[in-house]
């Protein structure tokens, strides 16, 4: 290292912060410090090997279209991905554990963790459940099997997010296009967007998240764009350069994107909270390391990044290269 230039290292955040400031916001992410040094500035690599034969699942076991995933505090991952149960549980290393929900969820969708609770949307029974880290039902939202507009229903919700506040943000969805907040204690706050391509309409929310300073993003899959809007539903800006989104994960200044476009190519993209592409993982394919349509990703404070595939029918783990 040159004179003058500081090891991101053995630094911590706060520390490097105030020596970089601006210019090395992105060298946090995943896994540390993963970057090289150019003009004083620490630039990130964004490189990941896949862990080949990570799901080691039981002799006749078959996924079927693994569409969400989360991981817990404890490093367990839950994903919606089985056909009789549909929530499956593996441990870091990828060892089965078990699965649940078949008595309750019809056509199992997004999957979040939130609050040591397992949040699943139910695309056939038009509903979003908030279950126990076991499979207990705690609560649901809309009306079971009634497709509609009303202020207690949804039509095929895809995914859940959850505010600072406790606010819960629901995708909804496939038909509505509209997203819906709740209060933490289940109270409908606000609702907004209709059917379109303009500012603030959608053609299908498929996914949504919210970063830290309370912005929701919102994968607008059929318009092939992301709109992001304040807590309270103002559209703040869009982006269109960025495929075919279908979900999103934050990991506090970068967020990844799963992007499903059918020409290719399938991958996940690595963006900064403007947009700018920092980096991408995988490419269209069936082998390691590669996708068909890539649906969702979680990733941990390991840097670990977990990817499920609804056309594969796998998750797939890939671990940073330092």
């Amino acid at each position: 290292m040159k004179a003058g230039q500081v090891s991101c290292a053995k630094m911590t955040r706060r520390g490097f912060l105030g020596i970089c400031a601006a210019g090395c916001g992105a060298a946090f992410g995943l896994g540390g410090c993963q970057n090289e040094m150019a003009g004083g500035r620490c630039r990130k690599k964004y490189k990941y090997k896949v862990v080949e034969g990570w799901a080691k699942v039981p002799a006749g076991f078959e996924f079927d279209k693994v569409t969400g995933i989360a991981v817990d505090k404890g490093g367990k991952v839950y994903a919606t991905g089985g056909k009789g149960d549909p929530v499956l549980m593996f441990s870091s290393e990828g060892e089965y554990i078990g699965a649940w929900g078949g008595d309750v969820i019809g056509l199992k969708h997004g999957l979040r963790i939130h609050n040591e609770r397992v949040w699943v949307t139910d695309v056939e029974n038009h509903q979003v459940y908030e279950f126990t880290m076991e499979g207990e039902l705690v609560r649901s939202f809309g009306t079971r099997g009634q497709a509609g507009e009303g202020r207690r229903q949804f039509n095929r919700p895809a995914d859940v997010a959850f505010g600072a506040n406790g606010d819960i943000y629901i995708a909804d969805g496939y038909v509505n296009s509209r997203v819906v907040c709740y209060s933490a204690d289940g109270r409908i706050k606000r609702m907004w967007g209709r059917k379109g391509s303009s500012a603030g309409e959608f053609d299908l929310v498929h996914g949504i998240a919210i970063d830290r300073e309370g912005r929701v993003y919102v994968a607008d899959r059929n318009n092939r764009r992301v709109q992001v809007f304040d807590g309270e539903g103002k559209f703040l800006k869009q982006w269109r350069h960025l495929g075919k989104p279908f979900s999103f994960y934050i990991t506090g200044d970068e967020i990844f994107i799963t992007d499903g476009k059918e020409e290719g190519p399938e991958q996940v993209l690595i963006v900064d909270l403007e947009g700018k592409v920092l980096g991408k993982i995988g490419e269209t394919g069936e082998g390691p390391g590669q996708f068909r349509m890539p649906h969702s990703v979680h990733v941990t404070e390991k840097g670990e990044v977990y990817i499920t595939e609804a056309i594969n029918n796998r998750i797939q783990k890939f671990v940073p290269i330092k």
